[in-house]
């Protein structure tokens, strides 16, 4: 991996942008315009996927390993009467297990956005080829769920964006499409206003989020795959972008009014804040690693840097600040382990990587 610009200076050759000191030497995420990069999804210990462009618009799926190489795969197809592959601002969801196995969810055509109609797709052999997943008639995807070894999408039936809906519903995944999608349809008969919210999972515990209304969600998790559920307190929170990184914990971003934080919790107990609140910005972001490690980027507005905790959250220290010329273009970050992680410049689309633990970042060149 090179470096091919600055983030400031197109086409000036620095080898490398220092995050000490500051100074030069990216979730659902923002779409970047213009640049070749759309979002870096994890996809199991050090691995992970990039979205984007090739050189002439077309959408693309590039697997990246640690040392900033990219290998082309396929990207998730497009709904039905639509063959070619869903642009990357169709790709409403996408996740991966491992780096073989993945769900996604994309919605493309004449509608576009959170009121397209949606499908889903399977790959279990690293997005070389998808599978699409036939379900009932009137559900649709709202999120996909995968982690310990199991798959899920979580339907809602709801007609129309912001329309009530008469329930949600859990479904196991096949990745391999050798099997039916199976449902205990067991959750709670209505979910009002907005329907499904998100979900987590890692093996058979599930956890679920409900739109309550009034700015309130219902939480739920179960032990079974889905068998039995129970109700679990999250506080006043809308949970967004959920990560269980066992059967027992789970990192989320807690939505209060204008403000965001960040929370742990272990099994039934009270979520606890980890880091400290932030506004509803862009750049702001958890990443759960493991039961105890967590990073995230804490973007107030000015001073962006990289946290970091080690035991559940009860102590964070301050691993290194984020480039100025980053922050002025707008980012969003992503972190795969403990030294890897990648940052997209929204304005320009550009892909850096890190391999120090952000104390330094070299630009991805572009596909060519």
């Amino acid at each position: 991996m090179s470096s091919d610009a600055s983030p400031d200076r197109p086409g000036t050759p620095p080898a490398a942008v220092s995050a000490v000191g500051g100074k030069p030497a990216r979730s659902s995420a923002p779409v970047p315009v213009p640049g070749w990069a759309s979002e870096v999804v994890p996809a199991g210990g050090s691995a992970a996927y990039v979205v984007g462009w090739r050189r002439d618009q077309s959408p693309a799926l590039w697997e990246i390993d640690a040392g900033g190489d990219l290998s082309p795969r396929t990207p998730p197809p497009g709904a039905p009467g639509n063959p070619g592959p869903a642009g990357a601002d169709s790709v409403l969801d996408l996740a991966f297990d491992t780096p073989e196995t993945g769900l996604a969810i994309t919605a493309t055509g004449r509608r576009q956005g959170e009121g397209a109609p949606r499908s889903l797709f399977a790959t279990d052999d690293g997005a070389r080829t998808w599978t699409r997943v036939d379900l009932p008639a009137g559900e649709q995807p709202v999120r996909v769920a995968l982690g310990g070894g199991a798959a899920y999408v979580l339907t809602g039936n709801c007609p129309r964006p912001g329309a009530a809906c008469d329930h949600a519903t859990l479904w196991t995944i096949d990745p391999t499409g050798h099997e039916a999608p199976r449902t205990f349809d067991t959750l709670p008969a209505r979910t009002d206003v907005a329907g499904p919210i998100t979900a987590a999972a890692f093996g058979a515990a599930v956890w679920v989020f409900l739109n309550a209304g009034t700015g309130a969600e219902t939480a739920l998790r179960s032990d079974d795959g889905g068998r039995a559920w129970r109700r679990i307190d999250t506080g006043l929170c809308l949970t967004e972008r959920p990560v269980a990184t066992s059967a027992g914990v789970l990192w989320a971003t807690c939505a209060t009014g204008m403000l965001e934080h960040f929370v742990r919790q272990d099994r039934d107990a009270r979520p606890t804040a980890v880091f400290e609140k932030v506004g509803g910005t862009t750049s702001s972001a958890l990443f759960p690693l493991s039961d105890t490690t967590a990073y995230a980027v804490i973007a107030p507005g000015r001073g962006a840097r990289v946290e970091a905790t080690r035991d559940g959250g009860r102590t964070t220290s301050t691993l290194a600040r984020i480039p100025r010329a980053f922050q002025r273009r707008g980012f969003h970050a992503t972190f795969v382990s403990e030294r890897i992680g990648y940052l997209i410049t929204l304005n320009g689309g550009r892909l850096y990587a890190t391999v120090d633990a952000a104390q330094s970042w070299r630009q991805v060149p572009p596909p060519a």
